[in-house]
């Protein structure tokens, strides 16, 4: 998935940027991280794997046989074309079912784990003050 087009279109009263994957062309992928069947403009049915991430299947040009797509990295490839060798598609706000365009970022393998380990971090310190703040002690 190398060429990029992009369009603006009007989905569900507000304008938002969709690209067609030229092998994909029935379909329109949106910067709000969903993907719409060209034609009917319904929304195509994603789903969990088994590591949390979002997975949809969709069909190539020509092809009876779906191919499946981790959500975002089809949504990063839609808007900016090949993920660079080596790099990683990292959710900013960690949560992996947020594919936002601009909740997603390539990373370095060693970048996503520390992201990860920072996230990880800050939720076990807010949960801890959370923990002494309802038992009257000390913020933090």
């Amino acid at each position: 998935m190398t060429n990029v087009n992009i369009e603006t279109i009007v989905f569900n009263g507000s304008e938002v940027r969709a690209s067609v994957l030229p092998e994909y062309s029935r379909y329109l992928v949106l910067e709000i991280g969903v993907v719409l069947y060209k034609d009917s403009g319904k929304i195509c049915p994603d789903f969990h794997g088994k590591n949390g991430y979002r997975k949809i299947k969709i069909y190539p040009d020509g092809s009876k046989t779906r191919k499946a797509f981790w959500m975002n990295r089809l949504i990063w490839e839609a808007f900016y074309g090949c993920i660079p060798a080596g790099m990683q598609i990292d959710h900013i706000d960690g949560d992996r079912v947020n594919n936002t365009l601009v909740n997603l970022r390539p990373v370095t393998p060693k970048q996503n784990s520390l992201f990860k380990n920072q996230r990880d971090s800050n939720y076990l310190f807010n949960q801890k003050a959370t923990a002494r703040r309802k038992k009257g002690g000390q913020n933090g």
